[in-house]
């Protein structure tokens, strides 16, 4: 078997701290059972303040580059 590791890294550039929010909320599952838990009203409350903390970190203009790194390992028999 002929397996190897690679780091590879994807880059999005984000426009808005609202743009990195609505991009956040809507791909990640933790933020759907949240909402779920949470109902419409508290959620709309939730996202308020974590749109506020985003605010704080990110730069007032000219968005921001986000990358990750994840191992990906290919394999063959």
């Amino acid at each position: 078997r002929d397996v190897r590791a690679e780091i590879v890294t994807a880059s999005i550039h984000v426009e808005s701290a609202e743009r990195y929010v609505d991009l956040i909320v809507r791909s990640g599952a933790p933020f759907a059972a949240m909402r779920k838990k949470l109902g419409d009203e508290a959620w709309s409350g939730m996202q308020a303040k974590l749109l506020e903390a985003v605010r704080r970190r990110f730069p007032a203009s000219g968005g921001a580059d986000l990358s990750a790194e994840a191992i990906l390992t290919i394999g063959t028999r």
